[in-house]
């Protein structure tokens, strides 16, 4: 009972890969027709290492413990093809996995990862979340459109509408007492979305769900040398599985129940319900600022202030970035995870490369690509 108590932690923690809607080929809109193809994988985590956590052995690439830990893994392929008005539809593959818990869930799924015990008697205030979803679809790109009559700002939309394959939701909260000798206490309320849920009356789920988002993008040049360039990601979305199993459960250890013969027993009781239900959610949010400068008619080039969020995560990242004849190529760095990103693209495409360079300990990945020609 107590081990699995213990190994619910860790059930929340494998991580699968993931994915985010994108805008065309770094907003370049051609003036001929053109196929547009590309590719991302990016993770990041904090307070936990984010390519490790589907190994057994994850915890032993830990920085340090009594951190919360927040993840984020996506993925994403697309290909389609782009008129020369700049309309545009893609067939797209999208999956994402996110990861929220604090300190307390951490160090008890380490724990459990390690085969240890507490040092000493102690309590731990449990709080963890995650979800998961992959899907295919179709895209549909708008071109970029000037901001009312203005000539130096524009915007464009990408809609998407995805067949989900997967949607996975996971919750837990509530207190575990580590009182010595391997006994514990538990209060736990754990929920679990999921089609590998099953039970011995419980139907099927339905097969696939449905998902739905919106992105936006406005760029600008609101002074000479400056450059503005604002995107928004699933800024409005919908995933929804109409039948997906759940499993609601209350377990606690602390409940006396009396015998037949009149004693009070103690044992752990578990209280729950495994039914078929609608559940809903939404994908997370990228927002994305970034402000270029270049100084006059320089050659060297343009400096970049960029800020991502997409909760729980922020990077801010510090850049430069210069053409080459028909190349633009930059670097960026992120002060706070020590990351480095180098990228180079052009009128045809780009690629990014970006590391902290710890290896299973990273807690900063991405890997993008992409290629566009026309005829």
């Amino acid at each position: 009972m107590y081990n699995r108590l213990l190994a619910l932690a860790k059930a929340l923690v494998p991580l699968a890969l993931v994915g985010a809607s994108s805008l065309p080929a770094q907003g370049v809109q051609p003036d001929h027709w053109a196929v547009w193809v590309g590719a991302e994988e990016e993770s990041m985590g904090v307070g936990v290492p984010v390519l490790a956590l589907d190994r057994d052995d994850w915890a032993t690439y830990l920085h340090a413990m009594g951190q919360s830990g927040r993840a984020l893994r996506r993925i994403e392929a697309h290909a389609g093809a782009i008129h020369p008005s700049g309309w545009g539809l893609a067939a797209v593959a999208r999956s994402q996995t996110w990861l929220e818990a604090n300190a307390d869930a951490v160090a008890l799924a380490a724990m459990e990862s390690r085969h240890s015990l507490p040092e000493a008697p102690r309590r731990f205030a449990l709080w963890a979340r995650s979800e998961a979803w992959d899907g295919r679809g179709l895209r549909g790109v708008t071109p970029w459109f000037a901001l009312a009559d203005s000539h130096t700002w524009r915007w464009q939309a990408s809609v998407d509408w995805l067949r989900l394959h997967k949607l996975k939701v996971r919750s837990v909260e509530g207190d575990i007492a580590y009182e010595g000798s391997t006994a514990y206490d538990a209060r736990l309320r754990m929920y679990r979305a999921d089609r590998n849920v099953t039970g011995r009356f419980l139907p099927p789920s339905g097969e696939v769900g449905t998902g739905a988002s919106l992105s936006l993008a406005l760029q600008g040049t609101p002074w000479p040398g400056w450059r503005v360039d604002l995107r928004a990601q699933d800024v409005a979305s919908r995933l929804r599985w109409k039948q997906l199993a759940t499993d609601e459960r209350i377990i606690d250890s602390q409940i006396a129940i009396r015998a037949e013969d009149g004693t009070l027993d103690y044992a752990p009781v578990i209280r729950g319900k495994k039914a078929i239900a609608a559940v809903s959610t939404t994908m997370r949010t990228q927002w994305q600022a970034l402000l270029g400068w270049s100084p006059g008619a320089s050659t060297v080039g343009e400096c970049t202030l960029r800020t991502v969020r997409m909760a729980p995560l922020t990077q801010r990242w510090l850049g430069w970035q210069r053409n080459a004849g028909a190349l633009r190529w930059g670097a960026e760095l992120e002060p706070t995870l020590g990351a480095l990103r180098l990228w180079i693209g052009g009128e045809h495409g780009y690629l990014t490369l970006a590391t902290d360079g710890r290896g299973l300990s990273s807690q900063y990945r991405q890997i993008a690509m992409g290629w566009q020609w026309g005829w």
